[in-house]
C-alpha cells in the first residue's frame, strides 16, 4: 500500500516545489490524473497554471486558471490570474471579462484593478487604464508600482508632466526602484529638460548597463557635449528616428 502511494506523494512534492517549470507541469498533471480530492485538484491546477505561464504557454495557463476559478468561484485572485494569461495569449475580450469578474469579486484589492488596467492598456483604452490605476492608488497608496504604472500610461498619452509627477511619487515611495528613473528620464528628454534627464538615465544605467536604448541616449549626449558637438537627440529628433 505504501509502495503504491509513494509515486503519488513524490508527484505532489514536485508539483509543489519543483524549480523547473516543465517538471512542475508534468508532476501536477500526474497529481490531477491520480486524485479526486478537490482541494488537491485546485492546488495542482493553480501550480500548473503558473508553471505554464512561466513557460509562456499562456493558452494552457488560461485553461488551468479557468479550472481553479470554477472550483473557487468566489475568489477574485484566480480570475485575475486567468485574465493575465488570456491577455498574454492575445484573447483580450475574454481577458477583460475575467478582469471584470476579478474586480467584482475583490473590489477592495488594488491588484485586481491593476490587472484590469493592463487589459485596458492592451486594448488601447488608456483613459480607462488610468482610471483603474487611480482607484488602486486610493486603496493602496503605499504601493510604488501603481504610480509607476500610471506614469507609464501618462507617457503613452503624451502627458509628460503628469508622467513625471507619478514617476517621482513612485521613487519617493521606493527609492530603490530603477524603472521610474528610466521612464522619468525619457519623459524629461521629451520635454527638453536635458540635465534632469541625463541625471536620471545615468543613475539608471549604473544598475542596468545592458540597456541598449539608454546606453545609446547617453552616448549621443556625450558626443554632442564634446567641443563643437550638438545633440540630435534633443534638438533634431527627426535625424534619430524620433528616439527615444
Amino acid at each position: 500500500m505504501h509502495a503504491r502511494e509513494a509515486p503519488a506523494d513524490d508527484a505532489s512534492e514536485r508539483c509543489r516545489n519543483a524549480v523547473e517549470a516543465l517538471v512542475r507541469v508534468s508532476a501536477c498533471t500526474q497529481v490531477l490524473t491520480g486524485t479526486r480530492d478537490k482541494s488537491k485538484i485546485g492546488q495542482a491546477y493553480n501550480r500548473r497554471g503558473h508553471a505554464n505561464a512561466a513557460l509562456e504557454n499562456y493558452e494552457a495557463a488560461a485553461r488551468d486558471f479557468a479550472e481553479v476559478a470554477r472550483l473557487n468561484p468566489t475568489v477574485g485572485g484566480y480570475q485575475d490570474n486567468r485574465a493575465k494569461a488570456l491577455r498574454l495569449a492575445g484573447r483580450l475580450v475574454e481577458a477583460l471579462d475575467a478582469a471584470d469578474t476579478a474586480v467584482r469579486l475583490a473590489p477592495g484589492h488594488a491588484f485586481v484593478l491593476r490587472g484590469r488596467a493592463m487589459v485596458h492598456e492592451e486594448m488601447g483604452r488608456l483613459d480607462l487604464a488610468v482610471l483603474d490605476i487611480s482607484r488602486g492608488m486610493e486603496i493602496d497608496p503605499r504601493d510604488p508600482g501603481l504610480p509607476a504604472d500610471r506614469g507609464r500610461l501618462y507617457a503613452k498619452m503624451i502627458r509628460d508632466e503628469d508622467a513625471i509627477q507619478n514617476f517621482t511619487a513612485a521613487l519617493e515611495l521606493d527609492p530603490t526602484r530603477t524603472d521610474p528613473l528610466r521612464d522619468r528620464g525619457l519623459a524629461y528628454i521629451r520635454m527638453g529638460r536635458t540635465d534632469a534627464a541625463l541625471a536620471d538615465l545615468a543613475a539608471y544605467a549604473a544598475d542596468h548597463p545592458d540597456d541598449a536604448q539608454i546606453a545609446a541616449v547617453l552616448s549621443i549626449y556625450k558626443q554632442a557635449s564634446a567641443p563643437g558637438g550638438r545633440s540630435p537627440l534633443i534638438t533634431d529628433t527627426a535625424e534619430t528616428g524620433g528616439l527615444p
